[in-house]
């Protein structure tokens, strides 16, 4: 698309987090940007950016972040096995792995809400946290 004049902006994510490296180049007619503003025909606009900005994981326990990735890979590789046997039992496809990813973001976000309440509860009380 971008060899055909469409401008093409790419946005790294935690994913995809090298490419941050570069952000403000352009590749090939791709820009790599760490966000952009989005016009639409009727006039509106939207701010594209990546969700990851908000991760309290991603932003202040980048070892977790890259722990919970790699164990988030080698649950899809367990996967693959997991539901080669299901599959061989005639059970339909489920994923272990997006199961226990979920499982994972309801601790985490039980944690955060805990933290921000026990913050503000101590703010509450004149206190630091």
């Amino acid at each position: 698309m971008a060899a055909r004049g469409t401008q093409v902006i790419y946005v790294p994510g935690n994913h995809d987090e090298l490419f941050r490296d570069y952000l403000g180049t352009s590749f090939g007619g791709i820009e790599m940007r760490s966000e952009a503003i989005h016009h639409t025909a009727d006039g509106r606009r939207f701010l594209v950016l990546h969700g990851d900005e908000f991760d309290q994981v991603v932003k202040h326990s980048k070892w977790v972040a890259v722990l919970g990735s790699e164990a988030y890979d080698f649950l899809l590789a367990v996967n693959r096995w997991f539901n080669y046997f299901r599959r061989k039992l005639g059970f339909p496809y489920w994923s272990l792995s997006a199961y226990i990813k979920h499982k994972v973001k309801n601790a985490v976000s039980f944690i955060s809400s805990f933290e921000k309440a026990v913050v503000h509860e101590a703010r509450k009380r004149g206190m630091t946290a």
